[in-house]
């Protein structure tokens, strides 16, 4: 995604394009169209999904569920519910420092704040430790629209319906390991009818995933998966995977 820099690039660096937030605060700078923030830029500059899945034909399927979904967005038609799975318990942490657990739960639980503020679609949140599907979490997850949540390793519980235009992502350091084979959670939500994942391929620690809250509310805000996913991960060139369309905008301006 760094362009030219590509070439030799051989440690992680800070991505150019994250827009600071705190998610303990709900305090987060606007989302910014990419092609503002790509003029700034001293070389060039990618944003890079995938548009993958198990084999050929889930992949083309990926694509067909994209089109739906974005005649779905053009209608205002996009429904579902959000689904919000802490682990740390309530009330939340009182801290949220940067790559500490407390700070990933945060991220996680910024989540239900900025939907609740949205004030447009039901939400089911569980802070307990337990996943959905596992009591005392709710066994089920129909009609899901969007879902963050974390921990499991290399697993994904088959619980959720998933609904035409569907994103969610797993904290946790195998969730996109292997998304074309069976255990990872991605790679279980591609195989039931998800329209965008993402996940690590490897450990990124905490501090190598996405801000989650911050790129739901960008994606409200009117931004690209592909924007939103890079404008809220402040860690570049490390083990984050998007699997996707990168034009998917269910919410355009």
């Amino acid at each position: 995604m760094y362009g030219e820099k590509s070439r030799t690039l051989g440690v992680t660096v800070k991505n150019p394009i994250y827009q600071t937030s705190s998610s303990l605060n709900a305090n987060y700078k606007p989302y910014i169209p990419f092609g503002q923030l790509r003029k700034k830029l001293s070389s060039d500059y990618f944003l890079v999904t995938r548009v993958d899945a198990a084999d050929e034909m889930a992949a083309k399927a990926l694509v067909d569920r994209t089109k739906a979904a974005d005649d779905l967005a053009k209608q205002k038609m996009l429904k579902g519910t959000v689904y919000v799975d802490g682990n740390r318990g309530t009330p939340h942490p009182a801290t949220d420092q940067f790559g500490s657990y407390e700070g990933g739960e945060w991220n996680i639980a910024g989540v239900e704040t900025v939907f609740k503020n949205a004030m447009w679609t039901p939400i089911t949140a569980n802070y307990d430790g337990a996943e959905f599907g596992t009591a005392p979490a709710p066994l089920t997850a129909p009609d899901a629209l969007y879902y963050a949540g974390w921990y499991s390793y290399n697993h994904y519980n088959d619980v959720f319906t998933w609904n035409v235009g569907a994103i969610g992502g797993h904290l946790d350091s195998c969730s996109a390991c292997s998304f074309r084979g069976t255990t990872s959670w991605s790679a279980g939500a591609l195989r039931k009818g998800i329209t965008a994942t993402f996940g690590a391929v490897g450990e990124p620690y905490v501090a190598g995933m996405p801000e989650y809250d911050q790129f739901f509310l960008y994606l409200m805000q009117g931004a690209s998966y592909a924007e939103a996913a890079y404008e809220a991960t402040i860690v570049g060139a490390w083990m984050m995977e998007w699997i996707g369309d990168p034009l998917y905008r269910p919410y355009a301006k």
